[in-house]
């Protein structure tokens, strides 16, 4: 295997290690809203009962 190749191989796999990064980042995102969104509609019930 050449240099370029090598080079060229080791850019894929950053650039593959960089998407998923971004994807755990934005599920984690995407957890945390859903978190926010289930308590705000659990108090606006607890608020409407009382």
């Amino acid at each position: 295997m050449n240099p370029q190749e090598a080079v060229a191989r080791s850019r894929r796999a950053e650039r593959l290690g960089w998407s998923a990064i971004a994807l755990v980042v934005g599920l984690g995102v995407l957890a945390v809203l859903a978190v926010l969104v289930a308590v705000g509609l659990f108090a606006l019930a607890a608020v409407s009962v009382n």
